[in-house]
C-alpha cells in the first residue's frame, strides 16, 4: 500500500506541473492541499530528481539575485503520462461504480 501512495504522490507531482511550472515548496503545498496530507521534503526533492531522470520533467534555473532557484517543468512524455494514467483511472473507476 506505502508503494501505491508513493507512486500516486509522483503522478500527482506531474499532472500539477501539467497546469503550470512550478518551483519545489510551491508544488509540494499544492500536493499537500490535494490530498489533504503534510508532505514531507525528503520526498519532494528526491522524487522530483527521479521524474527529470526519467524524461517526465525537466528543471529551468532561474537566477533571483545572487540565488538560483529551480522551477519543474512538465515534458511531453510528463503529458502523456498524466494523460494515459487520468484515462485509466476514468476506466478503472467506471468498472466500480
Amino acid at each position: 500500500m506505502k508503494r501505491i501512495l508513493k507512486d500516486i504522490k509522483k503522478i500527482g507531482l506531474i499532472c500539477i506541473l501539467s497546469k503550470e511550472p512550478m518551483y519545489g515548496y510551491k508544488l509540494m503545498k499544492e500536493l499537500e492541499k490535494r490530498m489533504d496530507k503534510k508532505i514531507n521534503p525528503s520526498f519532494i526533492y528526491p522524487s522530483l530528481k527521479k521524474l527529470e531522470k526519467e524524461g517526465y520533467l525537466k528543471i529551468k534555473v532561474e537566477k533571483r539575485g545572487k540565488r538560483k532557484i529551480k522551477k519543474y517543468v512538465i515534458t511531453d512524455n510528463g503529458r502523456k503520462l498524466c494523460k494515459d494514467v487520468k484515462s485509466q483511472l476514468k476506466e478503472i473507476l467506471k468498472e466500480f461504480f
